[in-house]
């Protein structure tokens, strides 16, 4: 049972994840996570536990350290729907594939 009053948290292929934490971390690349706004206060706790525990703990399955703190930015806006379709248009994959799902990189 999670601290935050979640039951459980599902994640799936947070070495990809893991992975693009540590090509940013070498300046190899820039990446966008998005995602559809939280419908509860713990979505923003799963987002957390993503970020400060399970991407942490797959680099360390996968053998390396990140920079400490993984983090990134959040912004809540009405609009992203628009100007994220013009990025996703514009993007240029760095990493591709199948176990990637929308998970797209950017140079």
């Amino acid at each position: 049972m999670c601290k935050m009053g979640c039951a459980s948290i599902e994640m799936e292929k947070v070495e990809v994840l893991a992975d693009f934490y540590r090509l940013f971390d070498l300046g190899r690349t820039r990446f966008l996570i998005a995602f559809r706004h939280p419908n509860s206060p713990n979505d923003a706790f799963c987002m957390a536990h993503l970020l400060w525990q399970a991407v942490p703990q797959a680099a360390k399955d996968r053998g390396f350290t990140l920079k400490y703190p993984v983090h990134s930015y959040f912004i809540y806006d009405r609009g992203i729907p628009i100007w994220a379709a013009v990025a996703t248009l514009s993007y240029r994959p760095v990493i591709e594939s199948p176990t990637t799902g929308l998970l797209r990189s950017y140079r």
